[in-house]
């Protein structure tokens, strides 16, 4: 909005009333207390799930940034889809449960496709491989990927893997134990976008 004061509680709750009143939403639930408030419901024609949060633009940028990667990543949108329905099926998707986000499926997925071995030498073609290189995904993120230790990070189109203990805001935010997922945010070097995912054993186990 122009004046940048539509996201409080209020504001969300007034929104979810008028949707759940006009039958333009099923399943609306507030979740006021998240790092980002949103209102998350289901649209009952299609039955797409969609979330609505106020006063962000850091969506939009990810959405564009989402759309060249997809462009320039073969195997990436058909690796996404089935990563995302695989963790859907054991109710590991959502976030406010402890699950994995999309938006960090993605990041994952094009850091795994970018930095295998076979695609960067160019002995295989993403396209004609992808069951291998699903099983192979398993294989990393379900087995070998160093949680305690490792961080992904994709920031200016170039993704790696680096130490937890290199990434200055990492270390300051994080509370607990180290076993955990993170993924630095492409759009904001400080922040870790799967830091809710906190079932990352059953994930991993899953994987």
């Amino acid at each position: 909005s122009k004046t940048g004061d539509k996201e409080s509680r209020s504001s969300l709750y007034e929104l979810a009333h008028f949707l759940k009143s006009r039958k333009l939403a099923t399943q609306v639930e507030v979740i006021a207390k998240a790092r980002v408030p949103i209102i998350n419901f289901v649209e009952p024609n299609s039955q797409i799930h969609v979330d609505v949060s106020f006063e962000r633009t850091n969506g939009l940028e990810a959405a564009k940034l989402i759309r060249s990667w997809l462009q320039q990543t073969p195997g990436l949108r058909e690796l996404v889809l089935i990563v995302k329905q695989f963790l859907h099926a054991r109710r590991l998707n959502n976030v406010h449960t402890g699950g994995l986000g999309g938006f960090s499926i993605i990041c994952l997925v094009y850091a795994f496709l970018n930095l295998h071995p076979r695609i960067v030498t160019g002995e295989i073609d993403a396209r004609y491989n992808l069951g291998v290189l699903l099983i192979d995904f398993f294989e990393l993120y379900g087995k070998n990927f160093g949680y305690d230790d490792v961080a992904v990070v994709v920031a200016d189109q170039r993704p790696c893997y680096i130490r937890k203990s290199d990434w200055l805001d990492l270390r300051l935010s994080s509370g607990g134990g180290t076993f955990n997922l993170a993924i630095q945010d492409p759009g904001d070097s400080s922040n870790n976008i799967s830091r809710s995912s906190f079932n990352l054993r059953d994930i991993k186990k899953a994987f």
